[in-house]
Formats: C-alpha cells, structure tokens, sequence
C-alpha cells in the first residue's frame, strides 16, 4: 500500500547568537514584574536596533513561502510584530496561535538550566476529536501530539506557521527564559 503524507507542519529552526548583542533590552524596555512569572514589554517592532534583524526575517520568511509554492512576489513580507517577554519558575505560557498573519517566530535571548521551553502542537482538530492514547515512545510518528523543544541556546531562533498551536511550560524553580516572540504577515500589493 502507498501512504501518502500530505499537509505537514513545518518548525523551522537555526542556531544565530550574533543576533544577540545587536538585540539587547534596557531595564527601560521591561515592564515592573511585580513578581509574576510571565513578564512582557510592548511591541519593539519600530526599535531602531531591530531594524536589520527585522529584514532578516523578512528575508527567511519569504524563502520559505516560495519553497512552499506560494508566489511571493504578489505579497509584501513584514514583520509586523515583535515583543519580549520573560518567564520566570512557575512562568508559562499557554497553547494558543495567531490569527491574520502567515508565520510566528520565537527568537530566544536568555537561558538557565531547566527553563521553559516551546511546545508545538499538532494542529488537526479533527485527529484531536478522534485521536487515540499513544504509548510512550521516543520516536516522533504519527500518533505524536506534541513536539518538545527542551535543548535551547540563547541564539536560537524558530519560525513556523501562525496557525500551528505553540505554547511555553513551566521551568525549574528559579529558571528563566527570555525570548522575542513575534509574528509576520503578508499584505497583497
């Protein structure tokens, strides 16, 4: 029999840590905590130095879609989003996706041992209506419901599709991540 696998769910991810000097956040750009473990700042999409990084996206953005078949030169590619947020222990943040844009993005800034990390999760709602319970395993097949990041490094940056659900779990007690998250879309020209 043939299988045929069609609709994947692509988690594009590179290792880029010369972003991180030209990326950094001042006290001014961090909202008071006042000790919650989810802390997030405005949209730093117009700060000046995150113009070149904002390109780069841009750029990244539009090769995948034209690997994926789509014909970009119709659209124009932007960043239209782009905001920090820190979580700290116990922080999280929970499963969700983004509406009217093409892809989302995490661009991780800071790191310590047993922070969060993303999940991603499998995006058919009708698999999640009719799904069965799967032995554990460390292979990723078919019946996987979810897709752990646990390995990351300050520098890693991950783009994927704006409907694809993401979310944050807690870290250790005293861990913390911090990490641009933003999101790209496509305006017809």
């Amino acid at each position: 029999m043939q299988t045929h696998n069609y609709f994947p769910s692509a988690i594009h991810r590179a290792e880029e840590p010369d972003w991180l000097s030209v990326l950094q956040l001042g006290e001014g750009d961090w909202p008071t905590t006042n000790g919650s473990p989810l802390v997030q700042t405005e949209n730093l999409v117009n700060k000046e130095n995150f113009f070149n990084f904002r390109k780069h996206l841009e750029t990244i953005a539009s090769s995948i879609l034209e690997v994926d078949g789509y014909s970009v030169e119709n659209y124009e590619i932007k960043v239209s989003s782009i905001w920090a947020q820190k979580l700290i222990s116990s922080g999280q943040h929970l499963l969700h996706v983004h509406g009217s844009s093409v892809f989302s993005g995490l661009y991780i800034l800071k790191t310590t041992e047993n922070c969060a990390y993303p999940i991603f999760g499998d995006p058919r709602p009708g698999k999640q209506m009719g799904d069965l319970i799967a032995p554990p395993h460390n292979d990723i097949k078919a019946s996987t419901p979810h897709i752990h990041f646990n390995n990351l490094n300050a520098g890693s940056l991950f783009i994927f599709n704006s409907w694809l659900p993401h979310q944050f779990v807690s870290g250790a007690p005293e861990s913390e991540v911090e990490f641009l998250h933003f999101v790209i879309i496509a305006s017809e020209k």
